[in-house]
Parts: C-alpha cells; structure tokens; sequence
C-alpha cells in the first residue's frame, strides 16, 4: 500500500510482481525532480536500495512517441512490470544514469527499447516481441555500464554499443545480437535463427549455443570460447583466441582490403575447436607441415612455406581448405563434397599446386584463388556450383587438363596475367570460360561442349584482353553462343596457318583447298576454306542483343582437335528416338532422326543403304537427302553415330522405304527401252498412215 509523506517523497510497502496492469497514459519524465506520481511513480525513494518504482502500468503509445521516455537523470529508478504496446520506441532513455527495466512485456513493430547517452542501465528478465532489429538498441557507443540479461526475444533483436556491456543469459527466437564496444562479455544466450555480431577490441565471447546462425567478430584481442553455432567469422580481426567451439559449418577468415594484412591470417590462437564433430586445424607461421590422411573438418595455414594437403575427405563445411601468405604448397588428391562456400581458398599466395581434387555438391566454388601468383591447377574434377574454379588476379596461372561440369561459370579469370587454360574439359555449365581481363592469355586445346555460351571476353578492370591468343579448342554445340565477346576487344583466334585455329561444330564450310589463303584447291588441308564468322558480339545498346562480330578464326579446323584416348565408351541412342523416311519423288527420298548421344559428343554419322555406307555427315546433321534411286525400288537404311575417339554405335536406328513407279523418269525408260522402241514404232505407222491417206484423196 503506498502511504504519502511531505513532499515527494514515497515510502513503499514491499513489492510484488503484478499479475494484471492499470492503464496509463505514456509516460515522459525530464530530471529527477519529474519522478512523482503524476508522471506513473508508484514508489520509492530514488537510492541505489530504494529506487523510484514505475509499476504495474499498461501504456499504449500513437503518432511515434515513446510510451515511456526518461530524459537527463541521475536518480535510482526502475520499471518493473510493466506492459508496452507500440511505443516509438517502448522505453527511451536518453542521458540517464542508473535505470533498469525489470520483468516488463513489450509488444510492438519497431523500436522496444532504446538507450543513448546512458550509464549503469540494466535490462532484465523482460518479454521483447516483434520489435525486429530494434528490441534493444542504442544509436551511438556512447554510453557505459550496460546489462542486458535473461530476458526473452521473439522476433527481435539486441543492437547496442556500450562501455563495460554485458549480455548474458539471454533467448532469441530470430533475433540477432549485435554489438559494438570494448571488453564486452557475451555470455550463455540462447539464439535461434539468428546470429551474434562482435565489433570491439578484448571482448569474452563464451558458452553461448546458436542455432541456424553465426558468430563474426572483428577487432583484436578477444576470446572466443566454448561456443556452439554454425560458423565463427573473423572480418578484419586479429589476434582472436578461438578454442572448444563447436561448429556445423566451419570457420571462414574474411578480412577485406586494405585490412587484409598477414596479421588479419596469422595472428590467431586457434585450438581444439570441431567442426560437424571433426578437427579444425589451423597453422601458422609454419614451416614443413603437411596434413595427409586425417580425419579432419577444415585446414587453415597461415604465413607457411613448404606445407602440404593431401588426401582428405571433407563433407558438408562452407570452407575445406584456406591457405593465405603461403609460399610452396601443395593441395593433391582431397575429396571435397557439398560445401556450401569455397571447397579451396587460395589468398595471397605463389607457387601453390591444387591437383587431383574431386568436388561434387557445390553450392558455390570449387576453388577460389586471389591476388597468388605461379598456381598451377591440374588433373582436378568438379561437378556443380556457381563457378569449378575462380582467379581473381595474379599472374602465372596454369590451368590444365581438368574436368569441369554442371556450374553457372565453369571457369572464372579476372584481370590476370600471363595465364594459361589448356586441355580442360569444360561442359554443361551456363558459361565454360569466361575471361574479364587480361595480358597474356593463351586458351588451348580445351573442350567447351553443351555449355550456354562456351567461351566469354570482356575487358575487365583492365580494360582489354592484351596478348592472347585463343587455338585448337573444340567448340561443341554451346547453344547460345559458341564464343562471345563484348566490345572493343581484340583477340585472336587461330594460330596462322597450318597450325588452324578452332574446331566449330556449327561451321558450314567445306575443306576443298589449302595454303595461306585456302587458294589452292587440289585437296583438303583438315582447315575451312572460309574462316569462321560465327563469333558473337554484345551490343550495349538498350534491346539489343548484339549480332556476329569483327573476330575471326581464320583458319577453322573441319574435325576436332586433340586425343580422345580416354573415351571409351560409344555412342548411344535415345529411347523413343529413331530413323524416318519421306518420299520426295519417285527416285529421292529424305531421311530424319533423333540426335545420338555421347559423353563426349556426336560428331559423325554414318549413313548405310542396303549394307552399303553411301554419306559421312557432321554431327550436327539431323537430315539427309538420297536422290537417283529407281523408281518402285525398296531400300533399308541405317544410322550409326560416332564421336571423337572414333567409337562407333551398332544399335542405331533403320528403316525402309519403298519409292513410287514413275513413267516420266529418264531412269525408267532406260530400264524399259523396248516400251520405247515399240511406242516409237507405232507412232510412225500412224504417222504414216494418215500421210498415206492424205495422199490419195484428189
């Protein structure tokens, strides 16, 4: 019961918590001398034991104004609870010294509560709903002393910056904490689909579970510890002690430039952390490691030489292997499957070989590299994700002999120099090879098949594709454009005569000639006698598409280029395909099928009449017209397809056909020429006859 005294001041009987609430209008106290009854005080003495109590209120804000807002004070105080409905912010404490919000519900859409310019705030054991990135928030780092503890979130956030801050034994339910301060400790929350953001310098960061989010912390000198989430992300971080956490994803280093300094790799302490139940290992500063054969979750080495990873299997991680500021190392024979990020991140780096990896599940990129120079890629097969492999500049690149499938953009090279991409097999992905940037590119003897577009330029941020040449590829049925580029660009596609250029499977041409200017005609060459024209150019006009532009492959060569030795296995033909036949006239019918298909690709057919091979046709070839047959005759065709190891099929499809009779063609009357002789024969007694009758009348 409260008992009034002279002047303002209440002495209060002991506090229960309420089970239902008064109604009040919102409540707005500037100085200490507004604690009073009027302004919703129900109690107290404002001392550190005895402070001014706002009870038991029920307040409903409009128009955006805070239900309860407290402003310049210095006294004890405490809302203890009490119920807020839509309140802009809910509670708004601006330059207030000793406050804290106890046991209170605050329902709404936008800011719950709000604190600035403040010390010695504590926010406990509340109900925060639906405030979304607003459930507690500050709008500068400003203010010292600030305790957020036990109170439940459910679609709302903690977003604070403070001094001395202390965040502890909380639960989100999709929310989020964010903080910005030093020598902060966040401790035991609870978070679900949500994540925990550290900015600060020597903050504890420990035993808290997330569930379907992460921790990132950037700054120096904090501890993260005994933690569990789906991944820890350092941005721009240093000397960070992680231990005893456990991770569904793994752990990604994301510094930025120019903040991406050895220290933001190597700095680290980084023990006994597990990722989906198995070791995160991190080196650094290391010399002579090699990982090989373990059972292990992810691999990170920092500022190494002469290190080594080697036959792994990592399943499931955003990240397998990182290696940063390493010099000489060597990346063979790991199985990599399903990660959702980079399966191998190469940073600042030079002389690092990755060969005989397998990547398969990919969400994103098989293996990444950035600004490492002297990397040779070799022997590596990946199937899936937005891109198999990424460069992003360096120089000295070779890629070679890898087998790449099913990505957005198979490979990826951007404003690299002197690099080269040879003898890859590059297919069913939206682009094979694309290039924005370049001085010094050599692209040869690659295999870009079904892609969308096999081969894309552009200029990049270095404005051009400087010194490159592009030579013995094989262009095979990329649907939308072979190759591509957008303007100004020069590149050269062939490699002068007689080396040729490219092999194009939409080339019409024919090889009746050789020498320089395909003018000496006397026998086939195995290059076109017209160059290839077929080299897309964008237009950046609006509604515009572009159209066939200036580049040229001089030289196209009329079979596929390279050895095929290691396909095996012939082509075959699709259910429900086959071999039909339309009658053009009497003596030429036209035959149609069902495209065969290759792992490789089809890229002859094989046409037989009666037993006998009578057409060799291109692949692309879905027709053919066979003319100067007998009329009435019968014939039984058949169609075998090869590839380009010269497999054949033996099941292809047959069919037969039976031509029309005709007695108006030159083929019918040589069969028949006694007809002739005896029409003839009559024709000239009837002839003679009427001129016998014509001359006897008088």
């Amino acid at each position: 019961m409260l008992m009034l005294s002279t002047g303002t001041i209440f002495h209060v009987s002991a506090v229960h918590a309420s089970t239902s609430y008064t109604v009040h209008s919102p409540i707005h106290i500037i100085g200490n001398s507004e604690f009073n009854q009027t302004n919703g005080v129900t109690g107290g003495k404002g001392t550190r034991s005895d402070p001014y109590l706002i009870e038991g209120w029920s307040i409903a804000a409009a128009n955006n104004q805070a239900a309860i807002k407290i402003d310049s004070t210095t006294a004890y105080f405490a809302i203890r609870n009490v119920q807020i409905l839509n309140g802009v912010p809910g509670v708004y404490l601006a330059s207030v010294r000793n406050g804290a919000i106890e046991n209170s519900s605050l329902i709404g859409s936008n800011l719950g509560i709000q604190i600035d310019y403040s010390s010695n705030i504590v926010i406990s054991r509340n109900s925060i709903t639906g405030y979304g990135f607003g459930g507690v928030s500050t709008l500068t780092a400003q203010n010292t002393g600030l305790t957020i503890d036990h109170n439940t979130f459910s679609g709302a956030s903690i977003s604070v910056g403070s001094n001395q801050l202390n965040i502890t034994g909380n639960t989100l339910l999709s929310g989020s904490i964010e903080i910005a301060s030093p020598a902060a400790s966040v401790t035991r929350n609870s978070i679900t689909d949500g994540s925990l953001f550290v900015a600060g310098n020597n903050s504890i960061v420990g035993n808290n579970s997330i569930v379907g989010g992460d921790i990132q912390v950037s700054g120096s000198g904090s501890t993260v510890s005994g933690n569990e989430a789906d991944r820890i992300l350092l941005s721009a971080a240093t000397s960070i002690t992680i231990s005893n956490n456990a991770l569904r994803r793994g752990m990604l280093i994301q510094p930025y430039a120019p903040l991406d300094t050895p220290p933001f790799y190597d700095s680290h302490i980084i023990t006994s952390n597990m990722v989906d139940g198995k070791p995160l290992l991190y080196f650094a500063r290391c010399t002579g490691v090699y990982v090989d054969g373990s059972i292990v979750g992810e691999v990170i080495m920092a500022s190494c030489t002469n290190v080594g990873v080697r036959n792994l299997q990592l399943t499931g991680v955003d990240e397998g292997i990182m290696i940063a500021y390493v010099h000489r190392g060597l990346i063979e024979g790991n199985s990599i499957i399903g990660n959702l990020s980079q399966g191998i991140e190469i940073l600042h780096s030079s002389d690092i070989q990755i060969s005989s990896n397998s990547f398969s599940g990919l969400k994103d990129t098989g293996v990444s590299i950035s600004s490492s120079d002297n990397t040779i890629l070799t022997g590596n097969v990946a199937v899936g994700g937005e891109s198999a492999i990424t460069v992003l500049g360096g120089s000295g690149i070779y890629i070679s002999n890898n087998t790449l499938q099913s990505s957005q953009d198979a490979l990826s090279m951007a404003d690299v120099t002197n690099a080269t991409a040879a003898g890859n097999w590059v297919s069913d992905s939206w682009t094979g090879i694309m290039v924005s940037g370049a001085n010094g590119l050599n692209i040869t003897a690659n295999n870009l098949v079904r892609n969308g577009q096999g081969l894309s330029l552009d200029g990049g941020d270095l404005n051009g594709i400087f010194n490159s040449i592009i030579y013995h590829n094989n262009f095979v049925d990329n649907s939308r454009y072979q190759a591509v580029y957008y303007p100004p660009l020069v590149a050269v596609f062939d490699n002068g005569y007689p080396s040729g250029g490219n092999y194009w499977s939409d080339y019409r041409g024919f090889d009746n000639c050789s020498g320089p200017d395909q003018s000496i005609c006397n026998g086939p060459d195995g290059i076109g006698d017209k160059p290839y024209s077929g080299i897309w150019r964008y237009a950046y006009s609006r509604g515009s598409f572009g159209g066939p532009g200036d580049l040229l492959d001089n030289y196209p060569l009329v079979s596929p280029y390279g050895n095929f030795s290691w396909d095996t296995a012939p082509p075959t033909w699709p259910s429900g395909g086959g071999l039909t036949i339309s009658i053009v006239n009497s003596t030429s019918l036209t035959l149609h099928w069902t495209a065969a298909v290759d792992n490789a690709w089809i890229s002859v057919y094989r046409v037989y009449q009666d037993g006998t091979l009578v057409a060799t046709l291109p692949g692309y070839a879905q027709n053919y017209t066979i003319a100067g047959l007998s009329p009435g005759s019968t014939h039984v065709f058949k169609l075998e397809a090869g590839d380009p190891a010269r497999n054949w099929s033996t099941d292809g499809p047959s069919a037969s056909a039976t031509l029309s009779q005709s007695f108006f063609t030159m083929a019918w009357w040589t069969e028949h020429w006694y007809i002739g002789i005896l029409i003839g024969g009559v024709a000239v007694l009837a002839v003679s006859g009427i001129f016998l009758v014509r001359r006897k009348k008088p």
